[in-house]
């Protein structure tokens, strides 16, 4: 879910992070719960704007209205 990455907050505690490279050679930076494991967000390295929000993790997604879906052909049959 991508936001403006000046508009995540983190009120509690310091996520952790580790750098991956995808097969098209993008960098991303991947913030996750020291303490689960937990994935929460991305930052893309292309594009310093935006933060991508693991949806999941939010406490209410009632609001929430998907309008795509990403890596089907890879999803689990």
């Amino acid at each position: 879910m991508p936001v403006p990455r000046a508009a995540v907050v983190i009120l509690q505690g310091q996520p952790k992070q580790w750098q991956r490279v995808s097969d098209s050679g993008r960098e991303v930076s991947c913030l996750f719960c020291g303490e689960r494991g937990t994935r929460l967000f991305h930052n893309p390295a292309r594009n310093a704007k935006i933060t991508n929000v693991k949806a999941g993790t939010l406490d209410d997604t009632s609001w929430l209205k998907p309008v795509g879906n990403l890596w089907t052909q890879s999803s689990q049959k």
